[in-house]
């Protein structure tokens, strides 16, 4: 009885931690897109990233300036909040990795481990 409880606990718990991840629909977020951010070579951390129109908080940066951003390919632009300056960072197709640069203000894109585009991005205060 007590294995069937834990069972049951653990398929509760994924359940729910992909109901966290994916949201109401498992079809609506499909990408999953690591992102770096840094100020030279030092990285962000606890920097905001979100979906502006719709609210939606994607993440937050960890001690190494990194975050998995689980969002819909329909999405275009992600937004950044960090003291100062506000940041919309393009996602550019196909991409599972992107290493972002305040200080040059270049994103560099990155697809099965193969560096696709260095793009600038636009930073307003």
């Amino acid at each position: 009885m007590l294995l069937g409880k834990k069972i049951l606990i653990i398929v509760l718990l994924l359940s729910f931690k992909q109901l966290l991840v994916f949201g109401s629909s498992s079809n609506e977020y499909q990408d999953s897109v690591k992102v770096k951010l840094l100020i030279g070579k030092e990285p962000i951390i606890g920097a905001t990233f979100y979906i502006k129109d719709k609210n939606i908080i994607l993440g937050t940066s960890d001690l190494y300036g990194e975050v998995i951003l689980y969002i819909s390919k329909k999405e275009k632009k992600v937004n950044i909040s960090i003291l100062g300056p506000y940041i919309e960072l393009k996602i550019e197709r196909p991409v599972d990795f992107v290493i972002f640069d305040l200080d040059t203000k270049k994103a560099t894109y990155y697809f099965k481990n193969k560096k696709i585009k260095t793009k600038r991005q636009l930073i307003k205060r």
